[in-house]
């Protein structure tokens, strides 16, 4: 007798022409019909059996669908999203991409955040850090692009319009390539990344990365490896060091027995001790992220509402999303920010308020490892992590 539906071998999918003679067979039984009854296909019963079968072979079409769609290679769109989620993998979206714009004119000319200029194509860019021009004719600008996606990663010396013409501002230029701008992940992209992580191999430093940032209480792990045969920068030849931010010994201690790479030493200030599945003692070795204190000041505009009325109703809310790019706690959640070795950028602290209601204009903000900053971005060392919480994040909250 034939297996329907998930076999040993994959989806056995029941087809209209089965469902018909199966039902023809049921239809003759002597407790139906009986054996003489006419189930051709023009008969009352015949043409009620195809009926049905008809609408039993599609909810068995939608079922086939459902179990291919949960693979890698025949799903799309959401559904593969939901299948690669399962292993921590998500669609990248759309990025801007950040450029600075060199600007010329009257010493003194203010430029603000509404200042758009473009290419000769109409790509777009908006300064997102006001500033005026200085003695020396010019001044230097971020800007980023209006529009996200790749069309954003225009070269040098290709921002040469001005939109939103400003008294005493003149020329405007881009020196350096724009650069950072992505279009949303596509299917096929999403894919190949997903299949690209065990391209070396089943325990390789790419896998057990994945396998720990699976436990729930690591909030960031980052694993280095090296193959060489001779020593790169602080590792030895033939070594990983792993840098895990949150987990318990017992959480850790299983992952590196199962998925550390044979031959390969382990390095680091910790050291996890135990006994593997076979009952044998391993012992292994891994580093803590060590975190940077993050200060951040934001300028925010605001219309129709009282600077009290929008600090009450969305203060808090602001101060979350800046914890939540960063990392860090706030009202008993906590955060894993970008992640270990991850720059912190101004641009993207203003980027993560930016939306809030009442709020207009761009943001200006300024990121520093020290109260009152004023840079733009803060460099972090690979084994360091930026680290936030609600007095580091300072708002001047301006009524327009």
């Amino acid at each position: 007798m034939a297996v329907y539906g998930i076999t040993a071998t994959g989806f056995v999918k029941k087809t209209f022409d089965v469902i018909v003679e199966e039902m023809k067979a049921d239809a003759r039984t002597a407790e139906n019909f009986g054996p003489d009854v006419d189930v051709s296909s023009y008969s009352p019963i015949g043409i009620l059996i195809n009926i049905n079968a008809k609408r039993i072979a599609e909810k068995w079409d939608v079922l086939e669908d459902i179990y291919y769609n949960n693979q890698v290679d025949n799903s799309s769109g959401v559904q593969l999203e939901r299948v690669v989620a399962l292993r921590g993998f998500f669609r990248l979206p759309a990025q801007k991409s950040l450029v600075v714009l060199t600007f010329g004119g009257t010493p003194g000319s203010s430029i603000t955040t509404a200042m758009i200029c473009q290419t000769a194509q109409g790509i777009k860019f908006q300064v997102t850090v006001g500033g005026a021009i200085g003695g020396g004719g010019t001044v230097d600008l971020q800007a980023r692009a209006v529009d996200a996606g790749s069309a954003g990663n225009v070269p040098a010396d290709s921002i040469t319009q001005i939109v939103t013409p400003a008294a005493g501002v003149d020329t405007v230029n881009n020196d350096d390539d724009a650069l950072g701008g992505s279009d949303i992940e596509s299917d096929d992209e999403l894919r190949a990344r997903f299949k690209g992580a065990d391209k070396e191999g089943a325990f390789g430093a790419p896998v057990l990365q994945r396998q720990l940032l699976a436990i729930d209480s690591v909030l960031n792990a980052r694993v280095f490896e090296n193959n060489e045969d001779f020593q790169v920068g602080d590792l030895p030849a033939h070594s990983i060091n792993a840098v895990i931010e949150g987990g318990t010994p017992s959480e850790l201690f299983p992952v590196f027995a199962e998925y550390k790479p044979m031959g390969i030493k382990t390095i680091g200030a910790q050291a996890l001790t135990g006994t593997d599945g076979e009952g044998v003692n391993r012992n292994f070795n891994y580093d803590v992220p060590a975190n940077v204190d993050i200060y951040t000041f934001t300028i925010i505009s605001i219309s129709g509402i009282s600077q009290t009325e929008w600090v009450n109703q969305y203060g808090d809310e602001a101060k979350r999303r800046v914890i939540a790019y960063i990392g860090g706690s706030f009202d008993g959640v906590v955060y894993p920010g970008q992640g270990i070795g991850a720059d912190i950028e101004a641009i993207r602290v203003s980027a993560a308020i930016a939306d809030l209601p009442f709020v207009v204009g761009d943001m200006n903000s300024s990121v520093g490892k020290a109260p009152s900053p004023a840079g733009d971005r803060v460099i972090l060392e690979a084994k360091e992590r930026g680290r936030t919480d609600g007095f580091k994040a300072i708002f001047n909250i301006l009524v327009v």
